[in-house]
């Protein structure tokens, strides 16, 4: 059970020790956490992408599987939802490591899922896992979605705009960006000092 209702932001050295320890476990799930953790997707928009969503240096993310009455597919929630995410050199090896372990099945073609092959992988197993590795790492507790909010928080802290975070994380409207005030208010205060060095004729 998911036991945080705020949202709890994990660094990338924190993330870095939950992935080792979650890769010594079980590498599928480990898979998993890295490509949240380094798109900012939601988890079923993840675990919904098969290998035609890939084109070698993005995912499009445009649909998502419902597991009810033996599983269908139905459209992403907002307009904004649907969006091309471009890939850091790493997930892109994860999932042609997954192509190559897969293509090697009876059956194969590009329409089974990425993380799962011919078979959805549902979210609860996914969440299963993520509280055994919380259990053995000795981290503090996080909720799967919060591998998103730090996605998020990382490239603010990292200068880019409300618009552009949001396109990349298919938020419905800048709002829901703004969200993230604590990031944009350490931005804040580096942008006053900007303006304080420029004042005083130092860059």
């Amino acid at each position: 059970k998911e036991r945080l209702t705020e949202m709890r932001f994990l660094d990338v050295d924190e993330f870095n020790e939950v992935y080792s320890c979650a890769k010594n476990m079980n590498e599928d799930f480990a898979d998993i956490f890295f490509m949240l953790f380094w798109t900012g997707l939601r988890l079923n928009e993840c675990l919904s992408l098969t290998f035609e969503d890939f084109n070698g240096k993005s995912v499009h993310v445009s649909k998502q599987y419902i597991t009810k009455n033996g599983g269908y597919w139905d459209v992403l929630k907002t307009k904004n939802s649907v969006r091309d995410v471009e890939l850091n050199n790493k997930c892109i090896e994860i999932i042609d490591k997954r192509y190559k372990m897969y293509s090697n099945k009876p059956k194969f073609n590009e329409s089974w899922f990425i993380f799962g092959g011919y078979k959805y992988t549902r979210v609860c197993y996914v969440r299963c896992w993520k509280n055994k590795v919380v259990e053995k790492c000795g981290v503090e507790h996080f909720r799967m979605h919060d591998l998103r909010h730090s996605h998020i928080t990382m490239l603010i802290e990292n200068g880019y705009s409300a618009k552009d975070v949001g396109s990349r994380a298919g938020h419905s409207a800048e709002r829901i960006t703004f969200k993230y005030a604590h990031a944009y208010a350490e931005k804040g205060k580096e942008m006053a000092n900007t303006l304080s060095d420029l004042e005083r004729g130092e860059k």
